[in-house]
């Protein structure tokens, strides 16, 4: 199975006439050296990934390679809505890890650490909130 970087290289390289990193990078909204790197480590920055697919013309389930499709909405059910349908980070963190075993192993590897990066920056960021809300002794 190729990595996404790998993909991303050989579409790149197979535009008439082939795309330049910095070309990609520019159409994309990131820097020529992140392309360079995802080319060469073989996986990226989940806040591009979207946007690449999107360029590419394909989805993101197919250029990070998955095997098995996301399971469909059924006809006329709403999209989810965030508010309404919490669950619980760590039963998430699970499903994504779920998730993420029909990847390659080295872009399985790297979106658990950004997502485990990210999770500790939304608990941090949760913890500070928290802690701003308390009422303060003596102010009204």
């Amino acid at each position: 199975m190729k990595s996404l970087g790998e993909r991303v290289r050989e579409w790149r390289e197979a535009q008439k006439p082939p795309m330049k990193a910095s070309d990609l990078a520019k159409k994309v909204g990131t820097f020529r050296q992140n392309i360079e790197n995802l080319e060469a480590k073989g996986f990226g920055q989940p806040r591009y990934i979207a946007k690449l697919a999107e360029v590419m013309g394909t989805s993101v389930d197919d250029l990070l390679g998955r095997k098995v499709p996301a399971a469909p909405r059924p006809p006329g059910a709403p999209p989810p809505n965030p508010a309404t349908n919490y669950k619980d980070p760590d039963d998430l963190m699970t499903q994504v890890e779920h998730d993420l075993d029909a990847l390659h192993p080295d872009d399985k590897a790297a979106w658990i650490s950004e997502l485990r990066r990210q999770a500790d920056k939304a608990r941090e960021i949760g913890k500070r909130a928290i802690e701003a809300a308390k009422p303060r002794r003596g102010k009204v």
